[in-house]
């Protein structure tokens, strides 16, 4: 019988969530769980499993008491999604808050909930990533989210948001102590940094803003496609400082795919990125295979399926006609982007979550599940370029609605790690402590 779960000498299970009828998770990665002290991890959880996210069902939002392991319902959201929860947040300030995205009256909002008062405010929209300082909230709309391939709710739908560009859409400053919001970079100034010609028949917009460590810059992405098909859509990477000023594009995105991605520090992050693997001519080595008149293109797939676990890594990547790595960048005062490290090789084959270590040495990512099934958590070493894998597991719902990536979030001390992970049929969180007088004896 498969084992789902190989966890490594790294890493030392503290707490895992086992209730009998309901399913924890957290969602994305670069937040953390676990509040000031250690004694509490967030989560959102649910009655059923497996399924869409759907207007008839609401989630819980609340905490386990890591000393009891006592589950501490705070409130419910209509509005969440199985990557990224309701956007559940501790903010770093007293009371132990928390803010989360709900909706009230047809519109998308956020709510803040003091823990230790019992107190709860409105506010008038949604969140998505938070400054250092608890005190404001850089967004996107999330209700034009719906009509796109973004992360969306289905509590809101609102059709005057749909079409090619909706107009008012833009990144966001929301005050959480005024309960304001103002534009810091509009859709229109987006799209036209390095206009091309064919996005005027796109439709086009924005996703996955995250903050830098101090608060001084923030990354998001540029999605846009085909009216007729946003699942097969082209991605544009932008830097900005805090206020939306010093816009920045990352360049060589036309022959680029980026994903997900993490800072590194306050001017460097890291994002995983496709490329062509380019030989003479510039064509993909799989062209040339295929020119053969003897390597038909059904040969030459069951070829590449075959040699998909036997064959280095270099050589599939050859095959395959594309590399796929971790590529690292230093801002300068300007926010232009300049590629220095790259992180590529068997582990980072598949599509992964990256964060980093306080000082910027260590990366902790994941992948989607390899095609035995297991999804890998691993560290990598900025300085010696080596790594290692931290745990393996069983991937249960791959190709589901309800897919649950592994998100591992780093706490800000370092010492600890949470995943989401649904090994079996249910979500779960695991809290790791990390051995990093191991690890660094293996990989620094």
């Amino acid at each position: 019988m498969k084992k789902a779960v190989y966890i490594s000498k790294y890493l030392k299970p503290l707490f895992r969530t086992e209730s009998k009828d309901s399913s924890e998770w957290f969602g994305y990665y670069n937040y953390d769980p676990l509040n000031c002290d250690h004694t509490k991890m967030l989560a959102n959880r649910i009655v059923v499993d497996g399924v869409a996210p759907n207007k008839e069902t609401s989630i819980q939002i609340g905490y386990y008491d890591l000393r009891s392991g006592r589950w501490n319902q705070i409130d419910e959201s209509d509005s969440w999604n199985w990557q990224q929860g309701a956007m559940a947040q501790w903010l770093p300030v007293k009371g132990n808050p928390i803010v989360f995205n709900c909706s009230s009256k047809n519109k998308l909002v956020a709510k803040v909930c003091d823990i230790d008062s019992g107190k709860q405010r409105i506010i008038d929209w949604p969140i998505y990533g938070i400054t250092p300082d608890g005190n404001k909230s850089i967004t996107i709309d999330l209700e034009r989210s719906y009509w796109c391939r973004a992360y969306h709710y289905q509590s809101v739908i609102k059709k005057e948001k749909d079409g090619l560009v909706w107009p008012e859409d833009g990144i966001f400053e929301v005050d959480l102590i005024n309960n304001s919001r103002k534009t810091l970079i509009g859709i229109d100034t987006i799209i036209h940094t390095d206009y091309k010609a064919y996005f005027e028949g796109c439709k086009h917009w924005l996703e996955h803003v995250m903050i830098n460590p101090s608060g001084t810059k923030f990354c998001f992405l540029h999605r846009f496609s085909s009216p007729k098909n946003v699942y097969s859509y082209s991605t544009r990477l932008f830097v900005a400082d805090s206020d939306g000023s010093n816009l920045s594009l990352v360049p060589g995105w036309e022959d680029t795919i980026y994903t997900h991605f993490g800072w590194e520090s306050d001017n460097d992050f890291a994002v995983y990125t496709y490329t062509p693997y380019k030989v003479k001519e510039g064509r993909g080595f799989h062209e040339l295979l295929k020119d053969r008149a003897f390597l038909s293109k059904e040969m030459f797939n069951r070829l590449v399926l075959a040699s998909s676990s036997v064959l280095p890594y270099w050589v599939r990547t050859r095959i395959a006609g594309r590399r796929t790595y971790y590529q690292f960048y230093h801002l300068d005062d300007q926010n232009h982007p300049s590629p220095s490290l790259k992180a590529e090789g068997n582990k980072f084959r598949i599509d992964g979550h990256p964060s980093f270590t306080a000082d910027g040495r260590y990366m902790i990512t994941d992948s989607y599940p390899w095609k035995d099934g297991y999804q890998r958590l691993m560290v990598f070493d900025t300085e010696t370029g080596k790594s290692v894998i931290l745990a393996k597991l069983n991937a249960y719902y791959r190709g589901n609605p309800a897919s649950c990536d592994l998100h591992p979030k780093l706490s800000k001390d370092n010492n600890y790690l949470v995943v989401d992970t649904a090994y079996d049929e249910r979500h779960h969180m695991i809290l790791f402590e990390l051995d990093w007088s191991l690890i660094k004896k293996a990989i620094s």
